[in-house]
């Protein structure tokens, strides 16, 4: 058995913290809402915050918690995000009119997905899917720690200069491929370095140079981005809590500032990052911007908000259909995937029709390479989707909007098809729970389930480009972790 050492009251404290957090929001919100919106939202988010009871509560739980984070993902953007109905700063962005009956149906269809899901998970998927099939075997394991100093000091460095090159138009088919190669040694080093497998010169060049590179640099945070930051930083307290057998709260307080300190200036540094088009988008880094540019304004937009505390409204574009403001920033606007459920709810089948499962066919061509298939077609539902839902003006090609899993189950097939696929997944998941999300001793092959699980707790990005990248991510690391284990056997091998 493995975690057995955990406080056993963690499951309680948890469960008292959803209690006393529910019955706070509701005092707050009793007056505003109806009780039927209030029923809905609470019900909302005792569904997604009960896997992770379920999980603290197994003594022989997987290592790496895919539904219960998927679950909790859900509980926050759908569910507390129900009870945001009429605070019209959560929305007042997009400028359009949920009906009441509408937005309580986005409700009752994210309760229909959930339970769907969980049906075949935990109902259907132990009968159909043996539970013997155990751990995948991994191309390859760190024999040693001269294999991990080799990875720090070569490996990593190595994997990044080809990145950085890659973007500037050397081999661009394989930007991402780099990409995912130094997450993946990311991962690995903070994983031997959890188990005490680094020699002092790994853990020094761990912690003074790659995990800053990763947190500012690697995950695009310089860039404007947050969310791969916030994904990489759960990552790493997830193999602290497999590894450790304890709750990773100094890694969990990093996780709660970076949000808290970093979302609601994220406007502002876009619009200092990023240049502007015509619709008051953003589509592509300012002409001549730097590190030590991004570095720069950065720092000036945190002192101007958290020490001066006089940040004006800057300069941004806007029109009737679209609008790239401070208010982009908000942590609360940020986290709520109800309206988008519910604006396309309210806009389908008329006048937008079903797409009948069209935007899962990038799937079936997700696995080949595009340095195979230069004219590969490219994703652009976030793009196509937000222009067809009035969310960006017609002739706007650059802006693209997440479109949460639910809400492109809908799209496809309407109430149906949040069920039905919803189905599907809930299998997936089994099956990752019994291969890669599995307890074992091996930061290989944690590293490598983190890099490929993480991307699926946050379902905010249409189905294909979420689990296309893992296929992709899978393939790619299984590949170069063969060749690695037949050219150094004495280093990586089987």
């Amino acid at each position: 058995m493995i975690f057995t050492r955990l406080n056993s009251l963690l499951k309680y404290a948890y469960a008292l913290c959803v209690v006393l957090g529910l019955a706070l929001t509701n005092y707050l919100y009793f007056q505003s809402l109806s009780g039927l919106t209030l029923f809905l939202s609470n019900l909302v988010v005792l569904l997604g915050t009960a896997p992770l009871y379920f999980w603290l509560e197994n003594n022989e739980r997987e290592a790496i918690p895919l539904l219960p984070v998927h679950g909790l993902f859900y509980a926050v953007t759908f569910g507390i995000a129900g009870f945001s109905r009429f605070k019209k700063s959560i929305w007042e962005l997009w400028r359009f009119e949920i009906l009441n009956d509408t937005f309580n149906y986005a409700l009752v269809c994210v309760i229909a997905g959930l339970l769907s899901l969980y049906l075949a998970y935990y109902v259907l998927a132990p009968k159909l899917i043996s539970s013997r099939r155990g751990i995948p075997s991994f191309p390859f394991y760190a024999k040693n720690t001269k294999a991990y100093t080799l990875l720090a000091c070569i490996g990593f460095p190595l994997s990044c200069f080809l990145y950085w090159i890659s973007r500037q138009g050397v081999l661009p088919e394989l930007t991402l491929s780099f990409q995912m190669v130094y997450l993946f040694i990311f991962y690995l080093l903070m994983a031997a370095y959890f188990q005490g497998l680094l020699t002092m010169t790994s853990k020094v060049v761990l912690m003074t140079l790659i995990f800053p590179y990763q947190f500012f640099i690697g995950s695009g945070f310089l860039e404007g981005s947050i969310g791969p930051l916030i994904i990489n930083l759960m990552s790493v307290c997830i193999l602290s809590f497999a590894i450790k057998r304890k709750m990773p709260w100094g890694w969990m307080l990093l996780i709660a500032l970076t949000i808290s300190l970093i979302q609601p200036i994220k406007g502002e540094l876009r619009t200092k990052i990023w240049q502007l088009n015509a619709q008051g988008t953003a589509s592509e880094l300012k002409n001549g911007t730097n590190l030590a540019d991004s570095i720069g304004w950065l720092s000036e937009v945190l002192h101007s908000r958290y020490l001066l505390k006089d940040l004006h409204e800057i300069d941004s574009k806007s029109n009737d259909n679209l609008a790239y403001t401070s208010n982009s920033g908000s942590i609360n606007g940020r986290f709520n995937l109800l309206y988008p459920l519910a604006w396309i709810i309210q806009r389908t089948p008329d006048p937008q029709p079903f797409l009948y499962g069209s935007t899962y066919i990038p799937l079936l061509s997700k696995w080949i390479p595009r340095i195979l298939w230069e004219n590969k077609p490219r994703e652009t539902l976030g793009n196509d989707w937000a222009r067809a839902y009035k969310l960006a003006a017609p002739d706007n090609f650059s802006y693209s909007y997440n479109l949460p899993w639910i809400a492109e189950m809908y799209m496809n097939v309407g109430f149906l098809g949040i069920v039905g696929i919803s189905l599907l997944i809930g299998l997936l998941f089994y099956l990752f729970k019994l291969t890669i999300c599995q307890v074992n001793n091996d930061p290989s092959k944690l590293a490598f389930g983190v890099l490929l699980m993480t991307p699926l707790m946050t379902p905010e990005s249409n189905l294909s480009l979420v689990l296309g990248g893992v296929i992709v991510s899978g393939i790619l690391i299984s590949i170069l972790a063969y060749l690695a284990a037949k050219a150094l056997p004495k280093l990586f091998g089987y």
